[in-house]
């Protein structure tokens, strides 16, 4: 599943898209964001600027001044947002688009039972997964309901380490599990979903919370790139609201990372 409309969204796949996206940002030919990265870099955003520092409301602005045109666009172009989880490796996984949490949760458990319904039953385990949902949803704020997004590829791929690890579905992540005794079966949750299901990222469209955070994201971005500093995912623009994004919205699974 591939949805061929490279030039029409923002992205962050690569330094070479985002600089894309920033050229369409503000208007100019990719030469003059690529000369920026790497001849003309701002002595305000150097090396040793904290990471929390840098991503601001106002930076687009600044960096506008800085390459001396005109000011970023304000737009209601699309985004692509990069949402990491498993799948059975065929595109008829999303024949319903990317679920909202708590769908998603009982869908995927649903397909795990097939696979393997001697091993559990859904509608045991079903209650730990939603509860945990909304307790996940309730400490996000206003972030929460899902489904949950990263900004960047380069986010997604690497969500996959102590603090941070979204190699299995997210209603497996959280204390709830813990807290009701129920952490042997979430692990054997964990273990089944491994053996029967593959990684993948699904990059889809949305429209980002606030425009200009975003793109201090991608100039953040190329920044860590250029001075090779890791990256970390410091904000994100996509607010699921529990809703389901549509098939159409899902514009690549991406399953070699």
């Amino acid at each position: 599943m591939k949805n061929n409309l490279l030039h029409s969204y923002l992205s962050c796949d690569s330094v070479d898209d985002a600089i894309r996206s920033l050229a369409i940002v503000y208007g100019v030919e990719e030469k003059r964001i690529r000369d920026v990265y790497i001849n003309n870099w701002p002595d305000f955003l150097p090396e040793s600027l904290r990471n929390d520092e840098i991503i601001h409301e106002t930076l687009p602005w600044t960096m506008a001044q800085h390459m001396k045109c005109g000011s970023p666009k304000s737009s209601d172009m699309e985004v692509a947002f990069y949402h990491r989880g498993q799948f059975d490796g065929t595109e008829k996984w999303f024949d319903r688009g990317l679920l909202n949490a708590e769908d998603g949760a009982r869908a995927f458990l649903a397909k795990l039972n097939e696979k393997c319904p001697t091993h559990f039953e859904v509608e045991n385990e079903l209650p730990f997964a939603l509860a945990n949902i909304q307790q996940r949803t309730e400490g996000e704020g206003q972030f929460g309901g899902g489904p949950y997004a990263f900004d960047r590829l380069i986010d997604a791929k690497n969500a996959q380490k102590l603090g941070l690890d979204y190699s299995t579905p997210e209603f497996f992540c959280g204390n709830i599990w813990c807290k009701t005794n129920e952490t042997s079966a979430n692990l054997k949750l964990i273990g089944l979903s491994k053996d029967f299901f593959q990684p993948v990222i699904v990059k889809f469209l949305a429209h980002p919370i606030c425009y200009q955070k975003y793109i201090s994201n991608l100039w953040y971005y190329l920044r860590n790139e250029k001075f090779k500093i890791n990256h970390e995912p410091l904000t994100y623009n996509f607010l699921g609201k529990g809703r389901t994004i549509p098939r159409n919205k899902i514009i690549d699974l991406i399953t070699k990372f």
